[in-house]
């Protein structure tokens, strides 16, 4: 039997794959890579049992969906990963162009939120953007999620840069919960004891990961091109902790996306 756990490309995932990326994880797992939304699409589909999703992707599944315990990627302020970049004030873009990323479900709602909150309504359309080149000359900015984010550079151009991490906590005080670990209800009943044994297997890979950090910082900045300090910073920033903080933040955003009819129904919270 395996089973098929999901894996985000992304450099802020390296702490929990830890020791699955040094070859420690037993025969019957096996690790599957692709962006957010493609991991959101392959859970719901049942080609894989445990995988890291979108928040939004959780509140449009709770019901087939378990939450794995103490697990999320979150941030308490700037998360420095997701971000809109934009050519002008804020107070400009209304009615231009925004790009939004392909691969990310709560970064974009979120973006959404923080916008009308200052009245701000831009046009939305859905791109795929990796750097400054790409954006059409017309369009106001972008969303740009996960390494594309950390690397983006406005270069000559001048352009501003919005954290939607350092957003959301001016705004409501609590950290923000980019993206959970979930399991489908369906796995859990026929393989309780293999999703016991991840639970375990993941949280110590976290904690192994930790304690390394620095290798995991000098990896990421050589495979990025980026320079060590800026990634030891944005690992600091980021949390992977789903306490009672992360769970009420996550709460307050399924309220607000259920307030706007982003979501049909309310949302609850369920862990395996």
């Amino acid at each position: 039997m395996k089973l098929r756990l999901g894996r985000i490309p992304y450099a802020n995932v390296r702490p929990v794959y830890y020791d699955l990326d040094r070859k420690k994880g037993p025969e019957w797992l096996t690790c599957v890579e692709a962006p957010p939304t493609t991991l959101n699409n392959m859970l719901a589909g049942g080609l894989l049992d445990v995988s890291p999703v979108s928040s939004v992707a959780y509140a449009r599944h709770f019901k087939d969906w378990f939450l794995l315990p103490g697990l999320s990627i979150s941030s308490w302020g700037q998360v420095m990963s997701v971000l809109l970049a934009h050519r002008a004030p804020l107070k400009d873009i209304s009615n231009r162009p925004i790009v939004l990323s392909t691969e990310s479900a709560t970064s974009v709602e979120l973006l959404k939120l923080c916008l009308e909150r200052k009245w701000v309504f831009p046009v939305y359309k859905t791109e795929k953007v990796d750097n400054p080149k790409d954006l059409a000359a017309d369009a106001a900015g972008a969303l740009v999620i996960g390494d594309k984010a950390l690397k983006w550079s406005w270069g000559d151009e001048e352009g501003l840069m919005t954290d939607l991490g350092d957003c959301w906590y001016q705004w409501k005080g609590l950290p923000f919960v980019f993206a959970v670990w979930a399991v489908r209800r369906s796995f859990v009943e026929k393989n309780r004891p293999l999703v016991l044994q991840l639970v375990d297997i993941l949280h110590q890979s976290l904690k192994n990961g930790l304690s390394d950090i620095s290798s995991i910082t000098e990896s990421v900045a050589f495979d990025l091109k980026m320079r060590t300090g800026t990634i030891n910073e944005y690992y600091r920033r980021l949390k992977y902790a789903l306490g009672s903080k992360e769970q009420k933040a996550l709460l307050e955003f399924f309220r607000m996306m259920h307030k706007k009819k982003t979501l049909e129904r309310e949302v609850s919270i369920e862990f395996f």
